[in-house]
């Protein structure tokens, strides 16, 4: 899955479908990370990035290790 920019929530529940019933073993996020720290500066974005960006990516990684299946476990399940 890749996030595509849109809002974190919105590409977390995308992940939860994809892995529960698409069959997606993985995602690559970046802008529904981290895309309030391009207006920041300084002190003020290393604290978003560890405050917020961190379990941001933690929870999308929680969120797939708990539900996505290894890409050969899926494709197998389509033979």
């Amino acid at each position: 899955m890749l996030s595509a920019g849109v809002p974190f929530d919105q590409f977390t529940g995308i992940i939860q479908i994809a892995t529960d019933e698409g069959g997606a073993s993985g995602f690559i996020a970046g802008r529904s990370v981290w895309r309030e720290v391009v207006s920041l500066t300084g002190h003020q974005r290393e604290e978003f990035l560890a405050s917020v960006a961190l379990p941001r990516l933690e929870r999308l990684v929680n969120v797939a290790a708990d539900r996505a299946r290894p890409w050969n476990q899926a494709s197998r399940a389509a033979i």
